[in-house]
């Protein structure tokens, strides 16, 4: 355990890695299901399974996303803002919950103007991404309601991807 930083609330320490536990997701998560809140659900699970920060979250476009008429034909294509290389992920590495509820985005729940091209468009200017500040203050929310620890960030699903993956090697 690292020692605690000003501002930090007596009592309370920052764990030595950013990554949330897999009990902590699952609370997470599940208060997003419960809410039936779709953008927030969507934003936070892919970051977490894809291990993206927020400004390539909001970066990707519609046309990066391939859906087809199987469950299984799902590829997302997303651009690395800090290194610029391109990743491109096929259906079958796409959790089936996360597939679903990408598919209802784009098909129902996504109000945009067509000639917008972002996954997740912004609701004030026709042709712009959502704002990363925007989700990041909607996960700030999520952390308060979930009881969570307060020093968790978006950028905490990166990491906790990361964790995760070396914890199953």
């Amino acid at each position: 355990m690292t020692e605690r930083k000003p501002g930090r609330p007596k009592g309370t320490r920052k764990e030595a890695y950013k990554g949330m536990s897999e009990k902590e997701l699952t609370i997470l998560f599940k208060e997003t299901e419960k809410r039936k809140d779709r953008l927030a659900e969507l934003c936070f699970k892919l970051c977490f399974h894809f291990a993206l920060r927020v400004s390539e979250l909001v970066a990707i476009r519609l046309d990066d996303v391939f859906i087809g008429k199987e469950k299984s034909d799902l590829s997302i294509t997303i651009q690395g803002l800090k290194e610029g290389r391109k990743r491109t992920y096929q259906g079958t590495e796409i959790d089936s919950r996360l597939g679903e509820i990408l598919r209802r985005w784009i098909l129902r729940e996504r109000r945009a103007d067509p000639a917008n091209p972002y996954l997740f468009p912004s609701p004030r200017f026709w042709d712009k991404a959502l704002e990363a500040q925007t989700i990041k203050n909607k996960f700030k929310v999520y952390i308060r309601r979930t009881g969570l620890p307060s020093y968790y960030s978006i950028h905490s699903l990166r990491h906790s991807c990361a964790y995760h993956l070396i914890e199953k090697r």
